[in-house]
């Protein structure tokens, strides 16, 4: 996770850490780190996120 925020990546979400973490990229494609990483989880909380 270190390398992806110091790669211009941003924290989207963290309410499940330390299991979960949801990361968008520079572009703001979302990618998920942890045990629950299913797309349609990915891009609801990167929707939640947005506001």
């Amino acid at each position: 996770m270190a390398a992806a925020l110091a790669a211009g990546g941003r924290l989207v979400n963290d309410s499940d850490a330390p299991s979960n973490w949801v990361l968008a990229g520079p572009e703001g494609n979302g990618a998920c780190d942890g045990v629950a990483c299913l797309s349609e989880n990915v891009a609801a909380r990167r929707d939640q996120a947005a506001g």
